[in-house]
């Protein structure tokens, strides 16, 4: 999938590169005149199950003064659009605090001229959502959560204005909360190429699609613990337990083990959540690892990869015969059970 989809990428980046070079070596720049507003889809319409953490398109060209609008296309799963992280992404802020909760830096929207660190766990300037600035090409600018099932007080989209100001140049976008989405916007100068963003938006959609089509073909890993808490690859999660049941005897120990390199879970059982973004959904409650559970709320707080998340593993001893539901709080649909006999 991945070759699918950064050969997609690379064509619409060459198709950019490639305008205006015509055999009069006419100087004018070719494309749209004036402010021009891109979108910008972020993951893919797939099903509820598959999070495509990618932006539609990846690779983008615009001038100072453009806008683009970034759309949350998935249908269960939350991202956010941060600009001011560099390529390598050493100055990245965490996306859990030190004292294991979720950094509001990360999850919620910021908009400030200090240039962002590892250390950066909270937004130094009272950000409004709602009249985000232009972007200078410096600080640090965070949409903040963006999802179509999040509650209604989560947005959707996003839009980023660049300032006329902005250097022309090559910054990064990402999401923060999944480390290998990232895009690149390239900022041209004002008498640059770029296309049209029909144009863009038609090779958008048509990479989109290849993506949706390449999640047919993953499949779930054999489990290192009892059950692997979702898997995939770089770009494509996979949001389902595998067993999705799972029969032990009274006094057995299971262990959830996650199986994506980017993203994180929760096993949470009786869970009071109705959304992803309620307070509490992403951290620890009740019972803790290696444990022993018998009933009420109790919750592994999100689970995921070194080095994003402190561990990536959750084990729960079970002392009495039952029936025992589980989901993750903060990807609906995703749910399993384990049978104590």
């Amino acid at each position: 999938m991945r070759k699918i989809l950064f050969t997609a990428l690379a064509v619409v980046a060459l198709v950019g590169a490639a305008c205006g070079n015509d055999d009069n070596n006419d100087k004018t720049a070719k494309g749209p005149s004036g402010a021009q507003s891109y979108a910008v889809d972020i993951d893919a319409a797939a099903s509820p199950q598959f999070q495509i953490g990618a932006y539609f398109p990846g690779a983008i060209t615009v001038r100072p003064g453009d806008t683009l609008v970034f759309t949350n296309k998935s249908k269960a799963h939350p991202h956010t659009v941060t600009l001011g992280i560099k390529a390598d992404q050493s100055n990245r802020p965490p996306i859990i605090t030190p004292q294991g909760v979720e950094n509001p830096a990360a999850f919620g929207p910021c908009f400030t001229d200090t240039e962002p660190s590892t250390t950066f766990t909270a937004c130094p300037t009272p950000p409004n959502p709602a009249a985000p600035p232009a972007f200078a090409g410096k600080g640090y600018w965070n949409s903040g959560l963006l999802a179509t099932a999040a509650g209604p007080t989560v947005p959707s989209s996003t839009t980023v204005k660049l300032a006329d100001s902005i250097a022309p140049g090559d910054y990064t976008f990402l999401c923060m909360l999944h480390p290998f989405m990232v895009g690149s916007l390239k900022v041209a100068a004002k008498d640059t190429d770029r296309l049209a963003p029909a144009t863009v938006k038609a090779n958008a959609e048509r990479d989109a699609a290849a993506a949706v089509t390449a999640t047919a073909s993953l499949t779930p890993p054999a489990p290192s613990g009892n059950v692997s808490a979702g898997w995939g690859d770089r770009i494509t999660a996979v949001m389902a337990y595998d067993p999705a049941t799972i029969s032990v005897k009274a006094g057995d120990t299971v262990t959830w083990k996650t199986a994506s390199p980017y993203e994180p879970h929760t096993i949470t059982f009786q869970s009071p959540f109705k959304t992803p973004s309620d307070k509490g959904a992403t951290s620890p409650a009740g019972v803790k690892s290696g444990g022993t559970y018998t009933s009420g709320f109790t919750s592994s707080g999100l689970i995921g990869p070194a080095p994003f998340f402190p561990g990536n593993t959750f084990s729960l001893k079970f002392a009495k015969a039952g029936t025992y539901n589980y989901v993750c709080a903060i990807h609906p649909g995703m749910a399993g059970v384990v049978t104590v006999t």
